[in-house]
């Protein structure tokens, strides 16, 4: 019987789309920009590399007229990626049915200082974040540090995550789960079967 569900936070939880962010963050579209901003993000989250670090590393790679937006973006994107509004309303029902409610998530530091900002985490029993830990999706030892943590069993979590890599790593600890792609009516039928 599945009791707990976890969420994926980017493209479940909010939309995590570089072209879409880097419009809203600095008013532009440009593929130079967006290939400096994400071209190692996932040191980032992987907390191989600080915020500061990164983001100056950025800003080398940057020309004059770009190092305003570059900063504009970095001081910006924590606090703006926008809400997956059919997964907040589920979330909600969930919560009013009384499942216990997870986010596991590849993020950098800077995004878990920050995530309160976006009111859904209050519905939340925990979160873990990949940065602070220095533990990835999909290897097995965040979904095992994530289990123990919350002294949760395996066979009564269920995992919505977009990338079925990470899908696949979460099932090989046992834990139930499927790739969110706007199929929200299909993982509704798992969950409550």
């Amino acid at each position: 019987m599945i009791k707990n569900i976890i969420f994926d936070l980017g493209n479940v939880l909010s939309a995590f789309d570089p072209d879409d962010m880097l419009i809203q963050c600095t008013g532009i579209s440009s593929q130079h920009l967006k290939d400096i901003i994400f071209k190692d993000w996932n040191h980032l989250d992987n907390g191989t590399i600080t915020y500061s670090d990164y983001k100056k590393e950025v800003l080398k790679l940057a020309s004059e007229t770009e190092i305003p937006l570059v900063s504009q973006f970095f001081e910006t994107w924590i606090t703006s990626l926008p809400p997956i509004k059919e997964i907040h309303d589920w979330i909600i029902e969930l919560k009013e049915k009384g499942y216990h409610l997870y986010i596991l998530s590849n993020a950098p530091v800077i995004f878990e200082e920050h995530v309160s900002a976006y009111p859904i985490t209050q519905q939340f029993d925990g979160m873990v974040f990949s940065a602070s830990i220095q533990k990835v999706k999909p290897n097995l030892d965040i979904y095992e540090y994530f289990l123990q943590k919350y002294g949760l069993k395996a066979e009564e979590c269920f995992f919505i995550d977009d990338k079925k890599i990470n899908i696949e790593g979460a099932i090989k600890c046992g834990i139930q789960g499927m790739v969110y792609q706007n199929n929200l009516e299909d993982i509704k039928k798992k969950v409550y079967r």
